[in-house]
């Protein structure tokens, strides 16, 4: 908590800088804050063609007509495609709507993600914020990897995937009743795991699968894949995320205090998925967290027998629940991934 204070009223981070000239970019929740603001840095670092991922496209076409106003490529290309993560179906669309396009893909930012204290059921079946910022993030990641991984070979290059997880994955732990579960995503979607007590813990938990996935993934393409693949902490800024937690008579008054006093604006919040996505070293920034333009070590769960318990049982669950909604998905677990 000490280091989130410090961390808050620290001087803001400056924007890694990068040449992004002839590069294709994706980032998902892009018509609105954080994802909205790295778009807009990536466009005018040059790149050549830029895909925003919107469930909302009316938001989605108005967020294109304000990227092409910084982007520095004459003739870049700025697009609003469909994807609601609430839907695995659209994320399927998504990803093969791309593959169909058969052009590189440099820079895949996962950004897209929801919060909430209500207990809702996806149309997937599963917790609305465990679909959202887990199954249909690691869904698209799977995916697009193959292409990611062409543009590598094609173009003698080392592309990128990055994974908006949170700060808050330091204060998420799964309980020992919840290990125990054979299907540990199936449970946690279940009423029995969805009190109301547990729902104001679950984006935190979501958090933490986005950086457990995140090692597993990397362990699984392993050091010489040409794909960096890493995840990332914006930090606490002003977000429309919170918008369904920020009320109530105790939530709403901390919530305004709080980002009054601490939060940074969604502009400096993307300057750090702009730095996962273009700073550090190939190897040393391969499977890490980032967060204020550092590296840094995970939360203290991850690193007990029981969090790596916790990351087996989620990388076995997420195979499998994937592959069975996905052939292509599964195809990919076992010809990239040996699982």
């Amino acid at each position: 908590m000490t280091q989130f204070w410090k961390d808050q009223r620290c001087t803001e981070p400056p924007v890694v800088e990068g040449d992004l000239t002839g590069k294709t970019v994706i980032v998902t929740g892009a018509n609105t804050g954080l994802g909205f603001e790295a778009t807009k840095h990536f466009a005018r670092m040059g790149a050549a063609r830029l895909i925003l991922g919107c469930r909302n496209t009316e938001k989605g076409e108005a967020a294109v007509e304000a990227v092409k106003q910084v982007a520095s490529a004459p003739e870049a290309i700025v697009e609003c495609w469909y994807i609601d993560q609430m839907r695995m179906s659209t994320v399927i669309d998504f990803a093969n709507k791309f593959k169909a396009d058969g052009g590189r893909l440099d820079i895949l930012v996962c950004n897209a993600g929801i919060t909430s204290f209500k207990y809702e059921v996806s149309p997937d079946g599963y917790e609305a914020m465990i679909q959202v910022n887990h199954l249909s993030t690691a869904l698209l990641s799977v995916l697009l990897l193959p292409t990611l991984q062409k543009t590598a070979q094609d173009t003698n290059t080392m592309p990128r995937l990055v994974i908006v997880s949170s700060a808050m994955h330091y204060w998420a732990k799964l309980q020992v009743k919840e290990l125990q579960q054979e299907d540990l995503i199936k449970a946690l979607s279940s009423e029995e795991f969805c009190t109301a007590a547990n729902m104001k813990e679950r984006y935190q938990v979501t958090k933490l699968f986005n950086v457990l996935f995140t090692r597993a993934l990397t362990a699984h393409v392993g050091p010489s894949f040409p794909v960096v693949i890493d995840t990332v902490d914006p930090g606490f800024c002003y977000s429309s995320i919170r918008n369904d937690i920020s009320s109530g008579l105790v939530m709403g008054p901390t919530m305004f205090l709080m980002e009054k006093l601490f939060a940074l604006t969604t502009e400096v919040g993307s300057r750090q998925l702009v730095y996962a996505a273009l700073a550090g070293k190939p190897d040393e920034m391969r499977g890490q967290f980032v967060s204020f333009s550092q590296t840094r070590e995970v939360g203290d769960f991850i690193l007990t027998e029981q969090g790596k318990q916790a990351e087996e049982k989620l990388w076995a669950n997420t195979v499998k629940i994937l592959s069975d909604f996905s052939p292509d998905a599964k195809a990919v677990f076992q010809e990239v991934l040996n699982a």
